[in-house]
Parts: structure tokens; C-alpha cells; sequence
């Protein structure tokens, strides 16, 4: 399957607005460089989501990690095991 493919080089989350000049306040989440996906270690949306549900950012990095396992084990299996899948990630 030749053809263009694209990638996303980089992800953003808005932090706010700056009240003095309108801008959005921004912050590089995830870059890729090389065809190699890095997080920046720095999330105000993680941050932020930590204090909300009274965990660490590691633990919920780690739930990330697990749910991307989760979702790569789906993508490259049969999906007739999905139920079983799910029911070992519960």
C-alpha cells in the first residue's frame, strides 16, 4: 500500500489564555522525532488529573502504559478473545 502517509509531529494542551495578550497558553505534551513518539514528562492535563482523583502522576502514566498494552494486544489478536481480553485487563 504505497501512498502518502502522515504522522503527527506534535501534541499540545491548552493551558489557558493569556489575559494580557489573547494568546493561548500552550504546552508540548508529545513530539515525534525519527519515528519515535516521546512524552515530555510535563502535562498540566496530567498534573491536573492527578490532584482530581488523588493519585500520582507515575500511577496514572502507568494506566496509560497498561491501556496501551491493552489496546496493542486487541490490535494484533483475534478478535474473538476480546471478551477474555477484557475480562483479564478488568
Amino acid at each position: 500500500m504505497g501512498g502518502t502517509r502522515r504522522f503527527v509531529s506534535s501534541v499540545y494542551e491548552v493551558m489557558g489564555l493569556d489575559r494580557d495578550t489573547g494568546e493561548l497558553l500552550v504546552n508540548r505534551a508529545f513530539s515525534r522525532e525519527n519515528g519515535t513518539y516521546s512524552f515530555s514528562r510535563a502535562s498540566y492535563a496530567l498534573r491536573r488529573l492527578a490532584d482530581a482523583t488523588g493519585t500520582t502522576e507515575p500511577e496514572l502514566m502507568a494506566d496509560m502504559k497498561r491501556r496501551s498494552q491493552f489496546l496493542s494486544s486487541l490490535q494484533a489478536g483475534n478478535m474473538r478473545e476480546f471478551m477474555a481480553k477484557v475480562s483479564s485487563f478488568l
